[in-house]
């Protein structure tokens, strides 16, 4: 996982990056193709949604990455699915 955040507190970004870094990927400032998910608080036109948009890649809240760890630690076959 390569990620960005738009429109996140300094708190939350160091909650982001904690998660991202127990999943193995890890957080860059600014956008940049290689990225696979936009991580917000709430949904706000910015340029990095655009460009995720442009590319096709997930916009997410950062609850999502919660609920992907969660489900590796119980050791589900289905993850969530960023669309959700």
């Amino acid at each position: 996982l390569i990620a960005t955040t738009s429109c996140v507190s300094n708190s939350v970004k160091n909650l982001i990056k904690k998660s991202l870094n127990k999943l193995g990927g890890y957080l860059l400032n600014e956008w940049q193709n290689e990225c696979t998910l936009v991580i917000m608080e709430n949904l706000t036109v910015t340029v990095k949604v655009i460009d995720a948009l442009i590319c096709q890649k997930y916009i997410v809240v950062k609850n999502y990455l919660e609920d992907l760890i969660d489900s590796i630690e119980k050791k589900n076959t289905e993850f969530p699915k960023p669309e959700k």
